[in-house]
C-alpha cells in the first residue's frame, strides 16, 4: 500500500494507490461532524469505546447541576448538602412557626394542615436525597442506568433506551409543572392574607416579608418534590430498559434462526438485572410507600377531625400534595 500526499495551495489530497481511493479534507470533516450527530448508544464505535464527548448523559449532567445535586466533586457535595438543609429543614421550620393568621382571614385554622403537609414532604425528600448520594457515591450515573451493559444489546433496544434518555425529563416536567401551577396560585392567596412574624424584628419594617417568604416556599416545594420526582424517574427509566429488552427477547423466540444458547443468556442477564434493580430501590420504595400511606391517614383524620369549612385557603397544600404524590 503506497500513501501519497500532494499540496497545493490550501488544499491537500491523500491518495491511496491500493485502495484506487482519494480522500479530501472535506469528506473527512463532513464524516466526522455525521459521527458527532449521531446519538452515543446508536454508534458502532460504542461496543469499544464509551468515553466520547457527545454521549447521552449530558442532559442528566446539567440537570443535575441545576438542581443542586451534582456530588461529581468536594464543591458540589458541599453545595448541595447546603441547600438541602435549607430547603428541606429550615425554611420549613421557620416558615411554619412565622406564618401568623389575622382574625381577618376566611378560616381559623389553616395552620394545622400545612403543618401536616410540610413534615411529609421533607421526610420524602430526606429519602429520596439519601438515595442519590448513596447511588452516585457506590455506582455512578452510568452504572446505575446500565449504560456500560448496553453495548451487548441489539440496535433496537439502543435506539429505544436513547429515545427513553432523551424524554426522562420531559416526564418529570409533565408531573411537576400542573402541581405548580396549583402550588402557585394557592400560595398566592395563602401569602395574601397571613403575615409573617419574625422575632427580635431582625429585618426592617419596609421589607416585604410576605413576598420573599412566597418566593422561598415555592423553591422549597419545587426543589423537595423535583429530588423525590427524580428518583422515580430514574427507576422508571431503568424498568424501561428492561421492558425493551423483553422485547428483543420476544423477537429472538420469533426468529427461527435463533440459538438457544443466545436465547438463555439473555434471559439470566434480564433477570440479573431485574435483580440489581429491585435490591438498589427497594429502600426507597418501602420507606416511600410508609411514608405517604401515614401521611394521608393523617390528613383524612384530621380533615374529618375539623368541623371548620374547608376550602382552598385552608386545606389547598393538601390537594397540591394530593396531585404531586
Amino acid at each position: 500500500m503506497i500513501n501519497t500526499s500532494t499540496a497545493s495551495g490550501d488544499t491537500l489530497i491523500d491518495i491511496h494507490s491500493s485502495g484506487r481511493h482519494v480522500t479530501f479534507p472535506d469528506e473527512n470533516n463532513q464524516s466526522n461532524q455525521l459521527r458527532a450527530s449521531v446519538p452515543l448508544l446508536l454508534q458502532p464505535s460504542y461496543a469499544t469505546s464509551k468515553s466520547l464527548l457527545f454521549d447521552e448523559l449530558r442532559n442528566f449532567r446539567i440537570s443535575l447541576k441545576w438542581c443542586a445535586l451534582d456530588h461529581s466533586t468536594c464543591i458540589g457535595k458541599f453545595v448541595s448538602c447546603f441547600i438541602f438543609v435549607f430547603l428541606v429543614i429550615i425554611l420549613p421550620i421557620v416558615s411554619s412557626l412565622s406564618i401568623r393568621i389575622p382574625s381577618s382571614a376566611p378560616a381559623n385554622d389553616p395552620i394545622s394542615y400545612n403543618k401536616l403537609v410540610q413534615l411529609p414532604e421533607s421526610v420524602l425528600a430526606l429519602i429520596s436525597f439519601f438515595t442519590l448520594f448513596r447511588f452516585f457515591k457506590t455506582y455512578g450515573l452510568r452504572q446505575l442506568l446500565f449504560l456500560d451493559d448496553l453495548q451487548e444489546d441489539s440496535l433496537f433496544i439502543r435506539r429505544g433506551y436513547s429515545r427513553e434518555l432523551d424524554k426522562a425529563f420531559r416526564y418529570l416536567a409533565c408531573i411537576l409543572f400542573p402541581s405548580f401551577l396549583v402550588e402557585v396560585a394557592h400560595k398566592i392567596i395563602f401569602f395574601s392574607t397571613v403575615k409573617i412574624w419574625l422575632p427580635c424584628n431582625v429585618f426592617p419594617g419596609n421589607i416585604p416579608l410576605n413576598s420573599i417568604m412566597f418566593v422561598l416556599v415555592l423553591a422549597s416545594w419545587v426543589y423537595r418534590t423535583g429530588v423525590f420526582l427524580l428518583v422515580c424517574v430514574l427507576f422508571r427509566l431503568t424498568c424501561e430498559l428492561q421492558i425493551l429488552r423483553f422485547e428483543g427477547l420476544h423477537k429472538l423466540f420469533d426468529g427461527c434462526e435463533s440459538d438457544a444458547g443466545v436465547i438463555f443468556r439473555e434471559h439470566v442477564r434480564i433477570k440479573k438485572q431485574l435483580s440489581f434493580t429491585s435490591h438498589r430501590y427497594r429502600f426507597f420504595i418501602i420507606s416511600c410507600l410508609v411514608t405517604i400511606t401515614v401521611s394521608q391517614f393523617g390528613s383524612l383524620l384530621l380533615v374529618l377531625g375539623f368541623n371548620s369549612e374547608k376550602n382552598f385557603f385552608n386545606s389547598g397544600d393538601l390537594v397540591v400534595r394530593s396531585l404531586s404524590f
